[in-house]
């Protein structure tokens, strides 16, 4: 779901992708993002909003999840998650949501709520932007190689304005943090 691959004129582009209920299921191609933006350089979209539902988004070869696709795609706008169950499955050497291999996630991510499981291998986070990651709700379930959430802890809060929010690293079982407020 989103922009596609165009290597003749660089340029594929979508909107903002809302998903407000019902049942999703998303498998990116060669190198595209199973939400997100398509492989290869000028491949974009627009914001990307998951309010509800049960939602499964499948990265192509070196594509996130939920984000960018691979080789010089980029996203300029935020992602928030604030409600339903999503599953987000990385392709090598990118993260669950956010950034790809070889590409740019210039947005926030917002996690407000829901229900999170998020998987990614090799030396990938399972959340990656360029700016910041803000979760102040949700239950986030996180497998990865190496037991990373997120590896820019300068620009993650995660914040306390009225609710609950977990961490887990699936592979150990072990909560890495929990709050509530």
């Amino acid at each position: 779901i989103g922009s596609g691959c165009d290597v003749i004129y660089y340029t594929s582009v979508c909107g903002s992708i809302t998903i407000n209920s019902g049942t999703v299921y998303a498998e990116g191609g060669n190198g595209g993002a199973g939400i997100g933006s398509g492989y290869y350089e000028g491949s974009t979209c627009g914001e990307i909003k998951i309010t509800g539902g049960e939602v499964t988004a499948i990265g192509g070869d070196s594509a996130a999840g939920i984000g960018c696709g691979y080789h010089e795609s980029y996203i300029e706008n935020d992602m928030t998650i604030s409600g339903g169950t999503v599953t987000a499955v990385a392709g090598k050497n990118s993260s669950a949501l956010g950034r790809a291999y070889y590409s740019g996630f210039y947005g926030n991510i917002y996690i407000t709520g829901g229900t999170l499981y998020l998987t990614c291998t090799h030396v990938q986070d399972a959340i990656d932007t360029a700016y910041e990651t803000v979760i102040s709700g949700g239950e986030l379930h996180v497998n990865t190689e190496y037991g990373f959430v997120t590896s820019r802890f300068e620009s993650t809060q995660v914040s306390s304005n009225g609710g609950y929010a977990v961490i887990y690293l699936e592979s150990t079982g072990e909560r890495k943090y929990e709050a509530y407020w």
